[in-house]
């Protein structure tokens, strides 16, 4: 909203004002580009850079809507390597009996 609005201002002669609303739209997408990533890798339990890598490859891969799938992407392939961990760790996928027996006490 600010770019048509510095546009405008542009247009009226107002070029203070003009520059102020660029100026203004840079902090905002600065502080975005660096806070997102960090707010949604907190959220999903997915390291920041992390987060803006796959939206990088997702974007590459997919064009504009890479911008959700590269994401869930990752956090879906993140929860797959946290649930196979832990079966590893429990020897769950290797010795389904064990699972029965816990089911069983």
């Amino acid at each position: 909203m600010l770019i048509p609005l510095a546009f405008v201002m542009l247009l009226q002669g107002s070029y203070f004002k003009a520059i102020v609303c660029l100026c203004l739209y840079g902090v905002c997408a600065l502080v975005r580009e660096f806070l997102e990533p960090k707010l949604i890798g907190d959220k999903v339990g997915v390291w920041p850079v992390g987060i803006l890598l796959a939206v990088f490859a997702g974007i590459k891969l997919f064009g504009v809507a890479g911008i959700i799938k590269g994401p869930l992407a990752l956090v879906i392939i993140c929860e797959i390597c946290k649930y196979l961990w832990k079966a590893e760790k429990d020897d769950i996928i290797f010795q389904p009996e064990k699972e029965m027996e816990r089911k069983d006490s």
